[in-house]
């Protein structure tokens, strides 16, 4: 009940309809579940109030914003009963495993995503219609992840052209007036 390209949670397309807030809390387990650990707001006492109700504790406060955590929130790495995982930052993850498995990442799918277990390459596949998952061994592996925009070389290449392209014009500029002068340096009559 919002415009979706200009969302702040404060408008609402039908002013009877549900607002923003009532929107989050009907879908507060859809929130945990892909990962979303706070919710911040405006400091509003009838706010506060319904959110604590609902389970999200306060954990900063400063009169004019609120935070609160999401009671149950999804790991950003899980896998399997047969995995232990530990996150060693947000692009890398240790997983224990008794069997082969899959390491579900919950970061959104995008081709400029590529994923390395134990060194070697591996596919990065979406998982979900949004996460990224790769498929780890049995045993123990190193799952890096990292992103390298598609045509990052097209970039380089563009910028390298536009410098090169300044260089010239300054070059070809001081060939052509090699005394400029100011008006402030020439002498006066």
């Amino acid at each position: 009940n919002t415009d979706p390209l200009g969302f702040t949670g404060t408008g609402r397309v039908n002013p009877a309809g549900p607002s923003a807030m009532d929107e989050f809390l009907r879908n507060l387990p859809n929130f945990a579940g892909i990962g979303t650990k706070y919710l911040v707001t405006t400091t509003d006492t009838a706010v506060a109030e319904r959110v604590e109700g609902a389970g999200l504790a306060p954990v900063y406060d400063d009169g004019s914003v609120a935070i609160f955590q999401l009671p149950g929130v999804a790991d950003y790495f899980t896998a399997d009963a047969s995995c232990t995982v530990t996150a060693v930052n947000w692009q890398q993850a240790q997983v224990d495993c008794s069997q082969a498995s899959t390491l579900l990442r919950r970061e959104l799918a995008d081709p400029s995503w590529s994923a390395t277990v134990n060194g070697d390459q591996a596919e990065v596949v979406t998982s979900g219609q949004i996460f990224q998952s790769v498929a780890v061994p049995a045993g123990t592996s190193r799952v890096t992840f990292r992103f390298a925009p598609r045509r990052l070389g097209l970039a380089w290449l563009a910028a390298l052209a536009a410098v090169l392209w300044m260089i010239g014009v300054e070059i070809g500029r001081r060939r052509r007036w090699p005394f400029v002068r100011h008006a402030s340096t020439q002498p006066s009559d």
